[in-house]
């Protein structure tokens, strides 16, 4: 790993790019796969996070799967109506 962090740091100053770190491709990685709709648990998984705390700092990058949810609401006829909950003995 060494060597790549090397390589990728000698690419990085050829480049003359600055505030550039390894860690910035990982971040760059998680930030554009939840920009897609990917699943946090999976982002979460494919960049080997330990916590899914770690990977919920990129779910404001994914205000889309807050829509989908309520789409799914859509069609089933209540046109604004309220619902009453029903309170289910669970005893």
């Amino acid at each position: 790993m060494k060597e790549v962090k090397r390589g990728f740091e000698r690419a990085v100053k050829r480049a003359g790019l600055e505030d550039v770190t390894f860690h910035t491709l990982r971040h760059t990685f998680c930030s554009l796969l939840a920009m897609r709709g990917v699943p946090i648990p999976t982002i979460a998984e494919l960049a080997g996070h330990k916590t899914i705390q770690i990977t919920m700092r990129y779910s404001h990058l994914a205000p889309e799967h807050k829509r989908r949810a309520i789409e799914k609401l859509e069609g089933l006829g209540l046109r604004g109506e309220v619902v009453p909950l029903q309170v289910v003995d669970a005893g």
